[in-house]
């Protein structure tokens, strides 16, 4: 009997064994907003799922050993409700935010099933689409293949031969569920499998909790209330209390996973921390182009987009190689902005990550109004990941403590509201030795976090203090963007055809050339040697380098190339980023 510990049975008949396919999790939205409304509509239609999840509680309706209904199976089409489908109805609508509490219930729910029934921890049909401005968004992956052969997690809408488009996950809330929730504390643990605590009821997302209306008012402004004074008991070990000044929202960025790369150059620490901590960085002198929505839920207001303006400009006065430039397009837009106070989260994707952001998706968004100091700082904040930098607190070598039970305190309570896993990632867990650059800490650096007393242990002076930056560029953050992207200096060295050009570059330099073909027809430009390089091919137009093609070859046993076809009469820019030289120390680049 495949029942859930801890669940709170709704007793269904279900329909009997299942025929064929491995065991797989299918996803639907109810489409209303109680569990009450879901289940008295499924006594109404007959059609079912195994579980029902709201933001408190999982409802367990048939053992996972037999089929259920909420899928539709036409004749003639692949088998569907009995292909070892186990079916979770989530409490929501597919077209607006999940809540929170519900996806943390949602996720442990899956880890069981994926334990129980050997269920891989997968979406083998890619992730569920977005809503596009709350309808459905269309081009749906229903592979009938994936789904006759292949375990994993599936949306309603990659279900061949159905034609709902729920759950309509965002990226985040698709990758929250399938990863697994930081540890609770010996306080809130269940006996058994299940897991589910007893929790204070946060707010539905997008929905205002009767206390945010004071904390939007102090987003911009630093209190001097709430000094630490008391202290109280947790567990076996004495925690201070947070002070009364109101936490200020923090971004809140997704968990990502460290490139793989081979055994043996893990095992070369020289290299792999060269390649881990250069791979998110752009080639020097890229045109980022930017882009606002202007409709839609992630619509942007004017004065929004006039302080993100103000916010690039700030970064490009220092100096820098990179330069930013507006578009109308999002299409045309490497880095796409975002506005949700709704959402009330701002978060984006760290460096070349933004290229793996769907098209139709935001790679940088912000929550909350950016015209008070706080907020210019969240706008420079969030280009900073665009650059390529993390945050702050978590380097390795900084040497901060946590009071880490009053940090999961702080953040669980409003503006942030977050889980455990969410708090743990963005705040407490480290980021390895080899992602990190330099081996000091800037409590001043604009990818600092700001901290109420009480929360940072040591140094002892945050802990009596608190810890304020002052929301503006350090002079640690200009040190760090000059050198990853200086200023170009002077016309660049022209490649010639057949004419090797060799080079000697420190991990992380960069070498620049131009190219003039006097022939149309395709090139190949490659690189030679044992080094780890990065090789990305422009076209100059109207002045401006526009990206037409580039290869990565750090931890791979080849060298970089690019095929393309090169036009005479017009300019071109190669530009190689070296990531590790190797043994020799030398690079080789040449076009043919």
């Amino acid at each position: 009997m495949a029942q859930y510990p801890g669940a709170t049975w709704v007793p269904f008949p279900g329909i009997g064994q299942y025929t064929e396919g491995p065991f797989k999790i299918i996803h639907h939205t109810t489409e209303g907003s109680t569990a009450a409304g879901a289940i008295a509509t499924y006594r109404q239609t007959g059609s079912y799922p195994h579980f029902t999840v709201d933001k408190d509680k999982v409802y367990q309706h048939v053992d996972t050993d037999h089929a259920v209904t909420a899928l539709a199976h036409p004749p003639g089409t692949v088998e569907t409700n009995r292909n070892h489908a186990v079916q979770i109805e989530l409490v929501g609508f597919a077209g607006r935010p999940k809540n929170r509490d519900a996806l943390r219930l949602l996720s442990e729910l899956c880890r069981w099933l994926e334990q129980t029934h050997s269920i891989p921890r997968a979406w083998p049909n890619g992730l569920p689409n977005p809503p596009r401005n709350g309808r459905d968004p269309g081009n749906h992956n229903r592979n009938e293949r994936n789904w006759r052969t292949k375990g994993g997690h599936y949306g309603h809408s990659q279900v061949p031969a159905n034609t709902h488009w729920d759950p309509a996950y965002t990226a985040e809330e698709a990758n929250f569920v399938v990863t697994p929730t930081a540890p609770a504390p010996a306080d809130e643990l269940v006996t058994g499998a299940s897991m589910l605590v007893e929790k204070a009821e946060l707010p539905e997302m997008g929905e205002a909790s009767p206390s945010e209306s004071a904390y939007e008012d102090t987003y911009g402004q630093a209190s001097d209330r709430g000094d630490y004074e008391v202290t109280e008991h947790i567990g076996s070990t004495t925690q201070p209390v947070p002070s009364g000044r109101p936490t200020k929202p923090f971004c809140r960025n997704l968990p990502r996973r460290l490139p793989e790369l081979p055994a043996a150059v893990m095992a070369d620490v020289a290299r792999a921390r060269a390649i881990l901590s250069t791979q998110s960085k752009w080639v020097n002198g890229t045109v980022l182009h930017y882009c606002f929505f202007k409709g839609g839920h992630f619509s942007v207001p004017k004065k929004q987009a006039d302080a993100i303006r103000a916010a690039f400009g700030k970064w490009k006065a220092i100096g820098i190689g990179l330069d930013f430039k507006e578009v109308d397009q999002l299409s045309e837009a490497e880095v796409r902005i975002g506005y949700s106070t709704a959402d009330g989260s701002s978060a984006s994707a760290v460096g070349r990550g933004v290229l793996s952001v769907p098209l139709n998706e935001p790679t940088t968004v912000y929550g909350w109004d950016l015209t008070t100091q706080y907020g210019s700082g969240t706008a420079l904040h969030e280009i900073g990941h665009v650059l390529g930098m993390e945050h702050e607190h978590q380097n390795p070598f900084a040497g901060i403590k946590w009071h880490e039970e009053a940090v999961y305190a702080s953040l669980a309570k409003p503006p942030n509201s977050w889980d455990r896993e969410t708090t743990f990632h963005n705040i407490l867990e480290k980021l390895t030795a080899v992602q990190v650059q330099g081996s000091t800490w800037d409590p001043d650096s604009i990818m600092e976090y700001e901290f109420e007393s009480g929360l940072i242990d040591e140094p002892e002076q945050y802990d009596i203090n608190g810890l304020t930056p002052p929301a503006t560029l350090s002079a640690g953050d200009k040190q760090w963007v000059r050198k990853w992207y200086p200023s170009l200096q002077g016309a660049l060295q022209s490649l010639q055809p057949f004419q090797p050009a060799a080079m000697d570059l420190a991990a992380g330099q960069q070498a620049d050339f131009s190219i003039e073909p006097s022939a149309s027809r395709k090139y190949k430009i490659e690189t030679k040697g044992a080094s780890d390089t990065l090789l990305v091919l422009f076209e100059e137009i109207d002045g401006v380098p526009r990206y037409l093609s580039g290869d990565d070859d750090s931890g791979e046993d080849r060298n970089a190339s690019i095929t393309y076809k090169l036009f005479e009469g017009r300019k071109y820019i190669v530009r190689l980023r070296l990531f590790y030289p190797g043994a020799s120390g030398q690079t080789v680049l040449m076009y043919s």
